[in-house]
């Protein structure tokens, strides 16, 4: 075995893509299309020069499919994740001396209420999972218990709150005036951070003494569970081991999820994650090697397929990994790109554009809580920003 911390994350995974990178660099000349290695070091801090920093300045990570080596399970591929919703409460109140419990309300005592009312909301939260996700989840029932643990899915498509943090107190003869909590809230594949945050605040009203301060949000990522780079990988999976990986989504995050935000289908198939984060992190020899030969035999029959689109311009229509939260449809929307095109309907989320096509392409971007406008034939243009301008007179200088 490969032993010591960070064997399984992310020793394996990198050098296994190091690996698919390398052999597959000797053969170049007979791919169909561009092998791309991406390796950065800062995901476990969310870094500001990370993988968030390629995808946006370095375009040419993007491709059309990325598949990523964290420890999972061999017997699995993960094609989505749940989102972290971190989120910090903080608890003033009157406090007292300890043998004065009239005098004053303990902080300790309002946090233990408040992180058991929180519990019991975001535990009855329903989620109904989105497109063909259901079916995926029904038929990896055993898979997701096989590799992350008996119980996995039961919760896999569950909004989750786990209290990480409380403080309160100083000494045990006095009521504390003040605590934190700092909670890690997991939004399923279908969710969308409004709808916990409503949950959230109907729980803040019932503890005035209570405010909430939002710490790190992601939002739940998927792409097909059935696209192309899964048949590959389990046919490759099991010509070498005789058995099919089964497509799953992920209790924990990767970096998959920035190129799945894309619409760009992100896949993981790594190791067992044995001893994790502990002293006796370890990755069996055999089980590296696999992964290892599943990952360059994939990545070639992605690149070395029949059909010749699979080139630097190949784009591939995927699930929508997020739902928008606004989409503008029926408009007349003016690009002003290289061809002057123009489009009937454009989906944004989180302040940033998602897609922009015709009505059918961008409805696939609708979910529970998108918020639809229906432009009736209205022209749009890029907005125009500026404090104060004259532009019949700037027309005027530029024309003479």
């Amino acid at each position: 075995a490969v032993w010591g911390r960070g064997s399984c994350d992310m020793k394996c995974g990198t050098s296994t893509s190091i690996f698919t990178f390398m052999y597959l660099n000797r053969i170049r000349e007979h791919l169909n299309g561009k092998l791309t290695l991406t390796c950065v070091s800062d995901e476990e801090v969310f870094g500001p020069w990370g993988a968030r920093y390629l995808m946006e300045h370095h375009p040419e990570v993007h491709g059309d499919c990325c598949l990523n080596g964290e420890p999972s399970s061999p017997f699995s591929i993960r094609f989505g994740e749940k989102g972290p919703y971190w989120v910090t409460f903080h608890i003033r109140t009157k406090g007292a001396h300890g043998a004065y419990t009239h005098a004053g309300g303990s902080a300790s005592l309002v946090a233990m209420a408040f992180c058991q009312d929180l519990r019991q909301a975001i535990d009855a939260i329903d989620v109904e999972p989105p497109h063909n996700i259901g079916t995926a989840l029904e038929e990896a029932r055993n898979t997701l218990d096989r590799a992350m643990g008996e119980g996995a899915h039961t919760i896999i498509q569950k909004v989750t709150c786990n209290i990480g943090v409380i403080e309160a107190g100083e000494k045990v003869n006095v009521a504390p005036g003040s605590a934190r909590i700092e909670a890690d809230i997991r939004l399923p594949v279908g969710c969308d951070k409004d709808t916990v945050t409503r949950v959230i605040e109907n729980v803040l009203a019932r503890h005035p003494d209570v405010t909430m301060e939002e710490q790190n949000y992601m939002a739940p990522s998927w792409c097909d569970p059935y696209g192309e780079m899964v048949g590959i990988l389990q046919n490759n999976v099991e010509s070498l081991a005789g058995y099919r990986p089964t497509p799953i989504v992920s209790l924990g995050g990767t970096d998959a999820r920035l190129w799945r935000y894309r619409g760009i289908g992100g896949y993981v198939y790594g190791p067992f994650p044995y001893g994790m984060g502990q002293r006796d992190e370890h990755v069996p020899v055999d089980d590296y090697f696999h992964v290892v030969k599943s990952h360059v035999l994939s990545a070639y029959d992605y690149l070395k397929a029949a059909c010749p689109s699979h080139s630097n311009n190949k784009k591939v229509s995927f699930m929508p990994a997020i739902s928008a939260d606004l989409i503008l449809k029926n408009g007349r929307f003016v690009t002003f790109d290289d061809d002057g095109s123009t489009a009937e309907a454009v989906a944004c989320w989180n302040g940033r554009i998602l897609a922009v096509g015709d009505g059918g392409e961008v409805s696939a971007f609708a979910g529970p809580s998108t918020k639809t406008i229906d432009l009736g034939r209205k022209t749009v243009i890029p907005g125009l920003i500026d404090s104060h301008c004259h532009p019949d007179a700037h027309a005027i200088t530029y024309t003479l």
